[in-house]
């Protein structure tokens, strides 16, 4: 990697640390050579390429390969495949690069991380047309979201949403995901298009930040995908007294779809499973933790059942909206919420 490059890593992580906070301690880490430590349990936390945070304690090969590229080579990667789904030829020079960038293979066919970077690309093309995520967006403008706003979203992949935002004067634009190469594809392309988001690889049921680091949360659909109490719980602590939170997420009714899409007795067979655990959700309130033994796939949520989970948690809901509906179930909710001052936010 080029000094520039690697300079430019390090003061991207110098803005992120003073608010990474250790997981369980709750402390904000000392850094030292790209290498974060908590002073109370001695945890030490990596920052892959300098720029990526790593809570995750996994490894992963791609990752690094994606932050060791040049200036420019994702960027350039990007308008290959964007030439390629519109089927025209890349240019000579750019293939030549995409086989030695590992985007192509020598038969020029997309290689599995070509795939991703084609994916995302999709991806982000499909929010810069409008729906949901446009409409997220409208609704963080119509609440605060402006110059000086600090923005977390959770599971928020290469960070699409948040660059779909544009720059944040004064601000900061954070992404977490667990997907290590995701992250890393998304540092990169977000860093050769000019892009100021940073990125950090952690779970949403222990984020590391400080309490009250963010003026807006935002997740979208992510939260069927986790443990929805403690997920929300984390999200909140996070968010200033006055912050918004915003979450977009999957009803009853988009289970009721998969279900009839089915190919096969075992696919039926899991989403069944992944639509009793909704139910179990919605009614009692329980949900399997995770990493447990009967571990959660994913779960719906209902309406009922996060309105009393951000009750609980000291926010004001103020629109909780079925997106649309099927056979009478709600596919999809908007939900719009502020933290209340009075102190941390309680246990859901």
């Amino acid at each position: 990697m080029v000094e520039k490059d690697a300079d430019s890593m390090r003061e991207t992580l110098a803005g992120l640390a003073d608010g990474l906070a250790c997981p369980r301690c709750r402390l904000v880490l000392a850094w030292r050579d790209d290498r974060g430590r908590c002073s109370r349990c001695e945890r030490f936390v990596p920052a892959l390429g300098g720029t990526l945070p790593n809570f995750t304690d996994a490894e992963d090969a791609s990752a690094a390969a994606i932050l060791a590229l040049p200036d420019g080579a994702i960027g350039r990667a990007v308008r290959a495949v964007q030439a390629l789904r519109a089927g025209e030829s890349p240019l000579p020079e750019d293939l030549a690069k995409l086989q030695e960038f590992r985007i192509v293979d020598a038969s020029g066919a997309l290689t599995a991380m070509g795939r991703a970077v084609s994916y995302h690309v999709a991806e982000f093309r499909r929010q810069a047309e409008g729906g949901a995520p446009a409409r997220l967006l409208e609704l963080l403008r119509e609440n605060g979201l402006g110059p000086g706003s600090r923005i977390l979203d959770v599971g928020g992949g290469a960070g699409q949403t948040l660059r779909r935002m544009g720059p944040v004067p004064g601000g900061e634009r954070v992404c977490l995901d667990l997907d290590l190469t995701t992250l890393a594809f998304g540092r990169r392309w977000a860093s050769d298009e000019g892009e100021d988001v940073r990125f950090v690889a952690a779970t949403a049921h222990e984020l590391p930040f400080r309490d009250a680091r963010f003026s807006h949360v935002i997740c979208r659909v992510g939260l069927n995908y986790m443990h929805q109490a403690t997920a929300l719980a984390e999200m909140v602590r996070v968010l200033e007294p006055g912050g918004v939170l915003c979450l977009t997420t999957e009803g009853p009714g988009f289970d009721l779809g998969l279900i009839a899409r089915s190919r096969g007795p075992r696919e039926l067979a899991g989403r069944l499973v992944d639509a009793a655990y909704g139910s179990l959700l919605g009614l009692t309130g329980r949900q399997p933790a995770p990493g447990g033994r009967s571990h959660c796939g994913r779960s719906f949520s209902t309406a009922g059942r996060l309105r009393r989970q951000l009750r609980r948690l000291r926010c004001d809901v103020l629109r909780l909206a079925a997106t649309r509906r099927r056979v009478g179930l709600p596919v999809g909710f908007e939900c719009l919420a502020v933290r209340r001052d009075g102190g941390p936010p309680g246990k859901a």
